[in-house]
C-alpha cells in the first residue's frame, strides 16, 4: 500500500498531534516548575518520536496502524515517567490563574493514560490479526 504525498503529510500531521497532545503538559509543568531540564527533554523527547514514527511510515507504510499504535504507547510510558516526577513538585492548587497546573488539575491524567494504553494495544492486536487473516 502506497501513500500518496498529501496521505504521508497527513500521517505525519497526525502523528504530530498524538506527540503534541500527550506531551504539552509537560512543557507547561516545566516552565510552571521554572526546571528547563523538564521541558527541553519533552521537546527533544516529542522530536525524536517524530522522527522515528516518520522514518517507520517511509520504510513500512503498510503498516501504519501498528506504527502509530506503538508511538502511543511510547508516549503513555514517557508520561508516566513525567507523572512521577514532575506532578509531586507541583503545588496542590493551581498558584496561577493563566496556567492551571497543579496536583489537582493533574489528577485525570492516569486515568486518561490508562484508557489511551488499552486503545493503543488494542489498534497493535488489530492491525496484527488483520494482517495474520488477509494472509
Amino acid at each position: 500500500m502506497q501513500f500518496t504525498a498529501g496521505q504521508r503529510w497527513g500521517l505525519l500531521g497526525a502523528v504530530a498531534g498524538a506527540i503534541l497532545g500527550g506531551l504539552i503538559w509537560v512543557v507547561v509543568a516545566g516552565v510552571v516548575l521554572g526546571d528547563w531540564r523538564v521541558w527541553a527533554t519533552a521537546c527533544a523527547l516529542a522530536v525524536a518520536l517524530w522522527w522515528g514514527a516518520g522514518r517507520l511510515f517511509a520504510r513500512r507504510p503498510e503498516r501504519f496502524a501498528t506504527i502509530l499504535g506503538c508511538l502511543i504507547l511510547c508516549v503513555v510510558v514517557i508520561d508516566w515517567l513525567y507523572v512521577g516526577i514532575v506532578v509531586p513538585r507541583l503545588p496542590a492548587l493551581p498558584a496561577n490563574p493563566l496556567w492551571d497546573i497543579s496536583q489537582t488539575s493533574l489528577r485525570p491524567v492516569r486515568s486518561i493514560l490508562l484508557t489511551a494504553s488499552v486503545a493503543a494495544t488494542a489498534l497493535i492486536v488489530w492491525d496484527l490479526v488483520w494482517r495474520q487473516a488477509k494472509e
